[in-house]
Order: C-alpha cells, then structure tokens, then sequence
C-alpha cells in the first residue's frame, strides 16, 4: 500500500499515456497460424481515411492533447502550490516516447 500512495502519480500517468494503446490495436490484425504476421487491417480509417492515416491522426492529436496537458502543469502547479515533481517528470518521458 505504500508503493501506492508513493507512486500513485506515476501510476496515473502510466495508465493514461497506455490509452491511445487500445484505440490503436483494433486498426492492426495478428496471425499466428503461419508464424506470427502483423498487417493493418482494411478500411479501419473513418471518414474516408485509410487505416495508416487514420493511426496518424490518433497518434497526432493525443501527442498534441498530452503535450498541452505537459504545458499546463507547471503554471498549475505554481498557482496552487502543488510541488509534485515526480508526475511531471513522468509526464514528459511519456511525452518522449
């Protein structure tokens, strides 16, 4: 329990930067009959978009959401005088990856 109350920053942000993780696995399809075969799967894009389009577009509006979610910590931080330096610091390595 204390690992939790000790880390839960971390853990938190962990598990929002994982998110974009399942909304990405429905556009990609595995086979393992023959070996294991990664390919993307047809007509997953929305809107007219293809399936490697659309992972673009995912990837590259939660990539913006969470760098302005980074941004935002520090001016929210100062004006509340929260001083958690671990979940900005993982924030940004997530924002790294």
């Amino acid at each position: 329990m204390t690992f939790l109350k000790k880390n839960y920053g971390w853990i938190i942000v962990t598990i929002l930067a994982i998110l974009p993780m399942f909304i990405l696995s429905n556009m990609f399809k595995i086979d393992t009959s023959n070996g294991f075969v990664l390919t993307l799967v047809e007509n997953g894009g929305k809107e007219g978009m293809s399936t490697l389009e659309m992972l673009y577009h995912i990837t590259g509006e939660f990539s913006i959401r969470w760098m302005t979610a980074v941004l935002t910590c520090t001016p929210f931080f100062i004006l509340f005088g929260v001083n958690n330096l671990f979940v900005r610091q993982a924030m940004g390595i997530a924002t790294a990856v």
